[in-house]
């Protein structure tokens, strides 16, 4: 294995860690939002969902930063187009609301 190689088993391996850890987070938070209840409860879930949109986005967004960095500029147009349909997406439904 290359140098290279190692580098990019432990980002993998990191990605990995913190997606781990926020399933777990946002496990023990919805639970409390749905034994807390009322208002706060509500609140409560509505991070989660917050959390749960927002996190698949940040990690897309590091990895293109990532692919821009080792020059793969293809996996890079397609990270960026993906974000932007997603943040059109939005847009949009936002608009028509």
């Amino acid at each position: 294995m290359t140098h290279t190689d190692h580098a990019q088993l432990a980002a993998q391996r990191k990605l990995a860690r913190i997606n781990e850890i926020i399933v777990v987070v946002i496990t023990v938070a919805a639970l409390v939002g749905v034994l807390v209840g009322g208002e706060s409860g509500r609140v409560i879930d509505a991070i989660v969902i917050v959390v749960l949109c927002v996190v698949p986005w940040l990690r897309v967004v590091w990895l293109v930063a990532r692919w821009r960095r080792i020059g793969d500029m293809r996996f890079v147009a397609v990270g960026v187009t993906l974000l932007t349909l997603t943040v059109v997406g939005v847009a949009l439904t936002t608009l028509v609301k």
